[in-house]
């Protein structure tokens, strides 16, 4: 027995031409050259995060403080039962921390096996951004945070480079030392 044999001819109509939309939309280069991301705002500035790397939001999740580390880790949250490193996205990047500046969300992120969230000011909209837009980081190669960044956006946000911040050494824990 066939999978399609539950179809009448009909719906096999439809499903091949849906079949055939979804593998040319797969095949478009405009496609390919999109980045949808997640607009947030940490500090008074605005940042995007691509969503490929995105696993949830949180509001008002309390965050445990951690003694003896780094001014970026904001400390452990408890999500779903797992508990979750809690990094400052905006001391991360080394931002000036604005006065009226106050947590509202955490942005949970993963790749591969690595899984932390970025605490933020607030959270934005989903955008599209073109890479033929993205416009280099005006950093010289001393700066910490340019290999954070993939390129700014014309409207001024920063667009994150989120696998790059988390394969860093530096967000690594290392018991030996």
């Amino acid at each position: 027995m066939s999978i399609y044999d539950r179809f009448s001819e009909a719906e096999i109509e439809i499903l091949k031409v849906r079949a055939e939309r979804i593998a040319h939309a797969a095949g478009d280069d405009q496609a390919l050259d999109t980045i949808n991301g997640l607009s947030v705002s940490v500090n008074d500035e605005t940042y995007v995060l691509p969503i490929e790397t995105l696993a949830a939001i949180y509001e008002q999740t309390p965050v445990v403080p951690v003694p003896c580390t780094p001014d970026y880790v904001r400390g452990i949250a408890n999500i779903r039962g797992h508990i979750v490193p809690v990094v400052d996205l905006g001391a991360l990047l080394q931002m000036p921390v604005s006065a009226g500046a106050q947590a509202a969300a955490l942005i949970v992120v993963r790749h591969q096996d690595i899984t932390l969230a970025f605490q933020v000011d607030q959270v934005g909209d989903v955008t599209a951004v073109a890479k033929h837009q993205l416009v280099a980081a005006p950093f010289g190669q001393g700066d910490a945070q340019a290999r954070y960044i993939q390129g700014i956006l014309e409207d001024g946000a920063v667009l994150i480079n989120v696998v790059a911040l988390l394969e860093d050494p530096m967000l690594a824990v290392n018991a030996q030392q």
